[in-house]
């Protein structure tokens, strides 16, 4: 526990930038039209550091990225200052390359409509499968919206790291099987066609930081350099605020965030915790490493559902348990099915749909009858501090929890 917590100190420069702008949006945010005032006081702590021990020296860096949040709300104010007053952003879908690009995403959308319809999915199906494809809920019916919400499983429908992930990683697998390939390729082609739907898509916040996150893999791979999870949380956080501020304040954007730094920083202490379960048997080792990515992912994204929504499945981690595997097989099929769809072969086209089909089925039918049961949905109103309370004594409690757990062990 010990070592899982130093590595959560900024070991590259960049990072240690990131999180001095960081740190003064953060600042910002809570304390509006301050920044001077706070940027002379980090600079008399910068000064004063230098007279204690090395650990507790202020990184010049991380002086230099609160500068430069300075200069850029300086320089560009209508681009980076934001509004307090204005609790809600209106992101309409993004073409930063312009007309070309648009045309891009609207064939992509019509195409894929298209290749849905001559499969002749069944109405339910096709829904889950624009939702699925195009990572937005608006395409689910009310009904079935309104259950996914209350079995926390809405997120499925959202175009996310899970979508990125299953794309990008299949064709990582299966390009590595080709040895003439070499090291480099079967790295940087599934980014670029990570960048295809991203852009197809119009870059959603939660997808646009997973491409950010593949991106710093990658070059971490082709320059053999081991960066550290906070590294990467706080450089792809600085890029997508740099590229694209407004969504950068948005709830997704928090969601986001939330969901990897709580599977980052917990996972590993949910997984001491499970010393239970056995890693020979592959079983238990399944179920280990599904919940502690379940519970630690929720644990993550709790503060932000309870502040922002006032509402809370605590069933979710369970419900998900299922529900991810699920979509983690369903995905990818999906994808190859609308791949094979071009083919116009209906020896070929067939059988992958009635696949897809059954898989899509089976996702509504235990999204429709677990949602419930399972979800323990709860509408928090005038006592979230009661559910944020019971989330900071929950998340000591696991800590402590596991690090007693290692030093017995």
């Amino acid at each position: 526990m010990e070592k899982h917590i130093r590595n959560w100190i900024p070991c590259s420069a960049f990072s240690k930038f990131s999180l001095g702008t960081l740190t003064g949006i953060v600042i910002d945010l809570i304390f509006p039209g301050t920044v001077l005032l706070w940027t002379g006081f980090a600079i008399g702590l910068f000064s004063i550091s230098h007279f204690l021990k090395k650990r507790f020296q202020i990184s010049k860096y991380f002086i230099f990225g609160i500068f430069f949040l300075l200069y850029v709300l300086t320089v560009f104010p209508e681009k980076f200052q934001i509004n307090p007053q204005k609790k809600y952003f209106n992101v309409s879908q993004k073409s930063p390359f312009g007309k070309p690009e648009k045309i891009f995403q609207k064939k992509f959308r019509e195409q894929v409509l298209l290749d849905l319809k001559e499969a002749g999915l069944e109405k339910n199906s096709n829904r889950i499968a624009l939702g699925l494809i195009f990572g937005e809920s608006k395409q689910l019916s009310q009904e079935f919206k309104t259950k996914a919400k209350e079995g926390g499983i809405l997120h499925l429908f959202a175009a996310s790291g899970l979508h990125l992930g299953v794309l990008m990683g299949v064709q990582f697998r299966l390009l590595s099987l080709i040895p003439s390939l070499g090291y480099n390729t079967p790295r940087i082609i599934p980014l670029l066609t990570g960048f295809l739907y991203l852009s197809a898509l119009g870059y959603p916040t939660s997808l646009a930081r997973a491409w950010i996150f593949a991106g710093m893999l990658l070059f971490q791979g082709l320059f053999f350099r081991k960066l550290r999870p906070v590294d990467l949380l706080l450089g792809s956080a600085w890029i997508l605020w740099l590229v694209d501020p407004i969504r950068f304040y948005s709830v997704s954007f928090c969601l986001s965030f939330g969901a990897v730094t709580g599977i980052f920083f917990f996972s590993y202490p949910i997984r001491i915790a499970c010393n239970f379960l056995s890693d020979e048997n592959k079983i238990s080792y399944f179920l280990k490493e599904n919940l502690s990515i379940s519970f630690s992912a929720g644990l993550g994204t709790m503060p932000v559902l309870l502040l922002a929504f006032e509402s809370y499945s605590f069933g979710s981690i369970l419900l998900n348990l299922i529900m991810v595997p699920l979509a983690g097989i369903l995905l990818p099929i999906l994808y190859l099915s609308l791949l094979i769809q071009k083919t116009k072969l209906i020896l070929l086209t067939e059988p992958i749909w009635s696949i897809t089909e059954l898989l899509i089925q089976i996702l509504i039918y235990l999204s429709e009858n677990l949602s419930k049961p399972l979800g323990f949905y709860k509408e928090m109103k005038g006592s979230v501090w009661i559910g944020i309370t019971g989330w900071i004594l929950l998340c000591i409690k696991i800590l402590y929890y596991s690090y007693f757990i290692e030093k017995i062990i």
